[in-house]
């Protein structure tokens, strides 16, 4: 039971990791970020639902609206940061437009922030298929939920999952002194579609140093000025100084440093 406790304890702290991170990114605009989560949520479904699902992006797509599919069980999933009726509703438009219900029975929305308290569907989707809000709209919350009914076996291989593909951000990083920080540009095509918090202090040192110098030098193209200005104020520049680096803070580092051209 104490095993249990703890497997089931670790899953939901460390999905809650990834959660903060998403929503800080995506209050970016940082979309990148989400595509990679994709991957990871198929597995995630997989193992606690048992399914087979596969990334229908891959290739030419014949699913436009839907990213995951089991098709053995006729399972999909729209994976989205955007947690709006509006953007279930378009879903759902698609999935009727495309005739998606002949290949799959039922429909989901995974969303990857947290789903709203409530939907209001507008978009008949029956006699085709039956999509309930309650039941088809599920977030980091739904497999919280479902991990509580798991048998300890599964319970392990999901956090072994997670822990192996969260590494970078359930553990505390060790400072490597000897270790060669990466120049600009290469240290932001390393990070591209990574986690933020994987980043480094010292590789973040090298952003802010790199930001600072180009507004200090006029090297940040005019109509973009404003844009930096906006995003990078003097009072969060100030927390990065003294350590204090919030998810949103290093999503707002780089993604600075993306609008001021540096790659």
């Amino acid at each position: 039971m104490i095993n249990r406790g703890k497997c089931i304890e670790a899953i939901i702290q460390n999905l809650n990791i990834l959660r903060n991170e998403i929503n800080s990114t995506s209050k970016l605009g940082l979309t990148n970020f989400n595509i990679h989560a994709e991957e990871f949520i198929k597995q995630i479904l997989n193992i606690i639902y048992d399914y087979k699902l596969t990334n229908l992006n891959i290739g030419t797509s014949n699913f436009p609206g839907l990213d995951l599919g089991d098709q053995k069980s006729k399972v999909a999933f729209q994976v989205t940061a955007t947690n709006t009726t509006l953007k279930v509703e378009n879903t759902l438009k698609k999935c009727l437009k495309s005739e998606h219900y002949k290949s799959f029975d039922c429909i989901n929305v995974f969303i990857l922030t947290k789903r709203r308290s409530k939907y209001t569907i507008k978009t008949k989707t029956t006699p085709f298929f039956k999509f309930d809000p309650k039941a088809n709209i599920l977030d980091f919350d739904s497999l919280y939920k479902a991990t509580k009914y798991l048998e300890l076996k599964k319970l392990k291989i999901l956090n072994d999952y997670i822990e192996s593909e969260l590494s970078g951000v359930i553990e505390i990083q060790k400072k490597d002194d000897d270790a060669e920080i990466p120049e600009i540009p290469e240290l932001l095509v390393k990070i591209e579609g990574s986690f933020v918090i994987n980043i480094k202090d010292d590789e973040l040192e090298v952003l802010i140093k790199e930001i600072q110098h180009r507004v200090e030098n006029n090297l940040i193209p005019i109509c973009k000025v404003n844009v930096v200005e906006e995003v990078f104020f003097i009072n969060e520049l100030a927390k990065l100084k003294k350590g204090t680096r919030s998810l949103e803070a290093r999503s707002k580092i780089v993604e600075i440093t993306r609008i001021i051209s540096l790659i």
